[in-house]
C-alpha cells in the first residue's frame, strides 16, 4: 500500500506559519497535483512528504506508517526536481545507477532496473550520453529514470515541466500520463499552472496562504468551485468576475442587478439569508455568447481580439469600466470597437458572497 495520509499538518518558519492545518488523503496508485499561487506552501507539503523539511505539528503516514521521524531515504519516495539535479560528469546510465550502487543494490538488478526504465522512457539509445549532450526534455525523463528506477512507493514531482518550453511541456504532459498509466504509482504532483493539474490529475488539491481551498476531480473544481479564489484560479482564461447586487427574491428566482440598469435572474442559487445583497457574479469566457446590442444582458465596447484558430477571445469593457472576456467561435465577425450584446448562458453562472464562498445551489 503507497496511501499517503496528511493529519492536521503544520509548519512554522521561527513565528512565520506557512502550512495550516492540512489534512487529505492520497489513495494508492492514485495522481494528485498540488497546485496554487507562488507561494502557497505547495513545494513545502511536498518536501515534508519526502522527509526533506520538518513538520511543526501534525501526522505525514505512507502506506498507513506515521513517517514523521523517518530519514527520506527509508520513506521509499522518490522526489524529481525542477532543476533535474543530474550528475553533469555522469552518462546517462550512471546517473540513473548512482543511487542503486549507495544501497548496494546486486549488479544484475542494477543493469534490469536502468533497462527496463530505459524503455519506458524512450532513452535506450542515449544511455551513454552525458547530460549536457541531452534536450531539456530528455535530461527532465533522464530525472525521472533516475527516480523508477528505486522502485519507490510513492513519487513527488516539484514543477518539473516549468524549465521546459511550451511544445515540450505539452509532449511531457503525455508523456507523464502514460507513465502513470504504465507504472500505477501514486504521484503527487506541485505546479502553479492550473493546465497542467487539469490534464494530468484524477484529484487536485487548490492551495491558497497555506491552507486547501478545495480537493476534488479537475472537472468537480472547474464546473462547481467552492470558492472565488478556485473559480478564479481554475480555468483558462480566467473566469469572469461582476459585482452584483441583490435587488429581489420571488420564490426560487433572484433579480440581480449590474451597474445601473442591467438586469440578470437567475434560479440557479439559493438566496443568501443575511447579508447586505451585495454579491459577485461569476461567469466563464465560453458560457457568454456575443448577440446585438438589444437581446444582451450585457453591453460592452470590443477593445482587443484575438483570433487562435479554433477559438476567438474577445476582450471587451463594461460601461461600468470591468473588463470582461468572452471566448467565441474562430470567426464572429466581431470588429474592434464594436459594441455588442451579450448573453449568459442559463444556469451556468456562479455567485459568491462577500466572504467568497459561493452560493448553494437550488438544483
Amino acid at each position: 500500500m503507497a496511501e499517503v495520509t496528511l493529519e492536521q499538518v503544520n509548519k512554522h518558519y521561527g513565528d512565520l506559519q506557512v502550512i495550516f492545518d492540512v489534512s487529505l488523503s492520497v489513495k494508492d496508485g492514485e495522481f494528485v497535483v498540488f497546485v496554487g499561487p507562488s507561494g502557497c506552501g505547495k513545494s513545502t507539503l511536498l518536501r515534508a512528504i519526502a522527509g526533506l523539511e520538518d513538520i511543526t505539528s501534525g501526522s505525514i503516514l505512507i502506506g498507513g506508517d506515521a513517517v514523521n521521524d523517518v530519514p527520506p531515504a527509508d520513506r521509499g519516495v522518490a522526489m524529481v526536481f525542477q532543476s533535474y539535479a543530474l550528475y553533469p560528469h555522469m552518462t546517462v546510465r550512471s546517473n540513473m545507477e548512482f543511487g542503486l550502487k549507495v544501497n548496494k543494490i546486486e549488479t544484475g538488478e542494477r543493469k534490469r532496473r536502468i533497462h527496463e526504465a530505459a524503455r519506458i522512457l524512450q532513452l535506450e539509445d542515449y544511455l551513454n550520453r552525458k547530460p549536457g549532450q541531452l534536450s531539456g526534455g530528455q535530461r527532465q525523463r533522464v530525472a525521472i529514470g533516475r527516480a523508477i528506477v528505486k522502485q519507490p512507493r510513492v513519487f513527488l514531482f516539484d514543477e518539473p515541466l516549468s524549465n521546459l518550453d511550451a511544445a515540450l511541456r505539452v509532449q511531457m504532459r503525455v508523456e507523464l500520463e502514460n507513465l502513470h498509466s504504465t507504472l500505477g504509482s501514486t504521484m503527487i504532483y506541485v505546479t502553479h499552472d492550473q493546465v497542467e493539474a487539469m490534464t494530468l490529475a484524477d484529484r487536485i488539491v487548490v492551495l491558497n496562504e497555506g491552507c486547501t481551498e478545495q480537493i476534488g476531480a479537475p472537472l468537480a473544481l472547474y464546473h462547481r468551485p467552492e470558492t472565488r479564489f478556485v473559480a478564479g484560479f481554475i480555468g483558462s482564461p480566467k473566469m469572469n468576475f461582476l459585482p452584483v447586487r441583490l435587488t429581489g427574491v420571488a420564490g426560487n428566482v433572484m433579480t440581480l442587478t449590474y451597474g445601473i440598469d442591467s438586469t440578470i435572474t437567475s434560479d440557479t442559487f439559493v438566496a443568501p439569508e443575511t447579508g447586505n445583497g451585495e454579491l459577485t457574479l461569476g461567469i466563464r469566457p465560453e458560457h457568454l455568447t456575443v448577440c446585438d446590442l438589444e437581446s444582451g444582458k450585457l453591453g460592452a465596447t470590443v477593445r482587443v481580439i484575438e483570433a487562435l484558430g479554433s477559438d476567438t477571445y474577445i476582450y471587451a469593457d463594461l460601461p461600468t469600466e470591468e473588463q470582461i472576456v468572452i471566448r467565441a467561435q474562430s470567426d464572429t465577425g466581431v470588429q474592434r470597437g464594436e459594441t455588442i450584446g451579450l448573453r449568459i448562458d442559463k444556469g451556468s453562472e456562479h455567485l459568491f458572497e462577500a466572504n467568497g464562498r459561493a452560493l448553494g445551489r437550488s438544483k
